[in-house]
């Protein structure tokens, strides 16, 4: 993979910067780099950024090393907890859907119970839910008495 161009053009590429970090730039393209960081404050920020990472990294490997028995484990516990959901969700699906189902059916029977109480009692059964069009008819007859009572408050004009 190659280093996207910088620009200006005459400024080192990441790769040249990472090379001077690590020692491995040959010594006249180093010199060049070297002389062109204390020229450009940008290039030196890019180039300290890159040393405190080097920095970090370097730290971190002296707190030690994971063992290598602990990897195994972490896979079996990821693996074991994805299994013990999976069959939890398993058999919950049964219950649920059979506890859905009484749900509904327990609904249905309430409704046709009130109907039918409803019905003996000799009032009138709900048959369907209002809809917009009803609020909205509810709505002008509200504007409608609003405008008659303002009308009538209001003194009359010559």
């Amino acid at each position: 993979m190659t280093d996207p161009p910088r620009w200006p053009p005459d400024h080192p590429t990441d790769a040249a910067l990472n090379d001077l970090l690590d020692g491995r730039l040959p010594l006249d393209s180093r010199t060049q780099v070297e002389a062109h960081l204390g020229g450009c404050a940008r290039c030196q920020a890019d180039y300290d950024a890159l040393a405190a990472v080097v920095t970090l990294g370097a730290r971190m490997r002296g707190l030690g090393t994971v063992p290598p028995d602990v990897w195994p484990q972490v896979a079996a516990a990821t693996i074991h907890a994805r299994a013990v959901r999976r069959h939890v969700l398993r058999s919950l699906r049964l219950p649920l859907v059979v506890g859905g189902l009484a749900l509904a059916a327990a609904s249905a029977w309430l409704g046709m119970r009130a109907e039918r109480a409803m019905a003996a009692r000799g009032g009138s059964v709900p048959t369907a839910r209002p809809t917009i069009h009803d609020g909205m008819e509810v709505m002008e007859e509200r504007r409608r008495r609003a405008k008659e009572k303002a009308e009538a408050l209001a003194p009359a004009r010559p």
